[in-house]
């Protein structure tokens, strides 16, 4: 631990601008040794990731959004027979440029167009990069509002090095949550920024940024609590606020307007083929509010979030000293948090299918900075600088480590437990043998029921 330690202090940027700059070179100059499709005949455009970007290839390469071409993708039926893509299209928008882009060099290059082929691949891959360091970019601005620059440079690299945020970035990137991640940034950045000037291109920004993530994940909805709460102190500060708002209802109006706006392409489509403005499209999946699997979520072996991301353990804490520091951020962070595990953990597949952790929580990391910056802090001001250096080096050490091997399936996607966990701790590759030993350790989930 001393090792590390001294390592970090030597070596690690010591800034939030060199950290980010560390950061780009790192990603750029290592995704092949992450990249998690590096076989010929590989995409990122599998499971949900192909889902997402379904609506893209539809509409650009086939002209058919009613899916009848030969697909694999997930539809869902509609009371008038009609099929569906199960997700919603709001990924797809911002896959859209990144695709028109690759479509217009896989075009000139003679390569494959059919939405599949490297360009392509290489195109969204890159660009979700580029949209996960612009989300670091932008928190670490937010931090360094209420926290030193040594605060902000260490919860950075904590949320990137030391989640499973980097295996979304530079893994497997194609999911909703690194894109999420970013949204959620945007949306608190402009909401301190509305707040701060009460200017109405903030307000419609953070409209925007709002009612894209809802449209991606609808559960998303909880996070209006965030603009709602902040500042908010005291029962009276909630009063004042009401009046306020209702002093700003013309600009909300507007808001509402632009929340909506990423909608209306969604509804427009679900009423042209199953007669509906909304649509639930996930058919008999849905919650067990009354039976919610905390502890699994938690601490579980197939996909506990603090046995696979244990330096979030710092967050946790950290909202025990959060109130202090940032009491305008504390109540909205709080409630979200909250609100969100329990949805996490209600839902039917509480293990949220194959994934590297609890993927469902990463887009929170933008907000669960705070409180993981609020600890930080005051370990720094007990003067433990070397101590919570060290402790973090191993945590960031451990998730790479963890990272690497979920590539080679030492980790199981889906079936972990806590004997297969411990069985494979040192390992970083599967062996033909290995498998076979592994395989009676693990406990596949029952998708055809609510797993346990």
């Amino acid at each position: 631990m001393k090792n590390i330690s001294v390592f970090m202090n030597t070596h690690f940027p010591t800034s939030g601008k060199k950290l980010l700059l560390f950061i780009f070179i790192f990603n750029f100059a290592t995704y092949n040794v992450w990249r998690d499709w590096r076989s010929d005949n590989r995409t990122p455009f599998v499971s949900d990731a192909d889902q997402y970007y379904s609506y893209v290839v539809a509409t650009f390469i086939y002209h058919d959004l009613s899916f009848s071409f030969q697909h694999q993708y997930w539809l869902a039926k509609a009371p008038n027979g009609a099929l569906v893509p199960k997700v919603s299209m709001g990924l797809a928008y911002l896959m859209a440029p990144f695709f028109g882009i690759a479509h217009l060099v896989a075009l000139t290059t003679n390569k494959v167009a059919d939405g599949y082929s490297a360009p392509y691949a290489f195109g969204i891959y890159y660009s979700i990069i580029l949209i996960v360091f612009l989300g670091l970019f932008y928190l670490r601005k937010i931090l360094i509002r209420y926290f030193t620059e040594e605060v902000s440079t260490l919860t950075i690299a904590s949320i990137y090095f030391g989640t499973n945020l980097f295996y979304y970035t530079l893994g497997w990137n194609t999911l909703a949550h690194a894109y999420l991640f970013t949204l959620f940034v945007f949306f608190l950045y402009f909401t301190l920024r509305w707040y701060d000037t009460f200017k109405l291109k903030y307000l419609i920004l953070l409209s925007l940024a709002f009612g894209l993530s809802v449209l991606i994940r609808p559960t998303e909805i909880v996070i209006a609590f965030v603009p709602l709460l902040y500042g908010i102190r005291t029962f009276k500060d909630i009063k004042e606020r009401t009046i306020f708002l209702w002093n700003k209802k013309l600009h909300l109006l507007i808001a509402a307007f632009f929340f909506l706006l990423p909608w209306i392409p969604q509804m427009i489509y679900w009423k042209i083929y199953t007669d509906q403005f909304l649509f639930y499209s996930y058919g008999n999946e849905g919650f067990y509010f009354s039976n919610p699997q905390f502890y699994n979520v938690l601490l579980g072996f197939r996909k506990g979030w603090l046995i696979y991301t244990p330096i979030m353990i710092f967050s946790l804490a950290g909202f025990f000293i959060f109130k202090k520091k940032c009491p305008d951020l504390f109540w909205g962070i709080l409630i979200v948090f909250l609100i969100t595990f329990y949805l996490i953990s209600a839902w039917w597949a509480w293990w949220w299918g194959g994934c590297f952790g609890m993927r469902a929580l990463i887009q929170l990391y933008a907000f669960l900075a705070f409180p993981m910056a609020a600890f930080y802090s005051y370990v720094l001001e007990k003067k433990r600088k070397k101590l919570l250096i060290g402790v973090m080096s191993f945590f960031i050490f451990y998730n790479l480590y963890q990272t690497y091997r979920y590539m080679a399936t030492v980790i199981h996607w889906d079936s972990m437990t806590k004997e297969a966990f411990w069985w494979g701790i040192f390992k970083v590759h599967m062996s033909d043998q290995d498998k076979l030993e592994i395989k009676p350790l693990l406990d596949p989930p029952d998708y055809s029921k609510r797993g346990q």
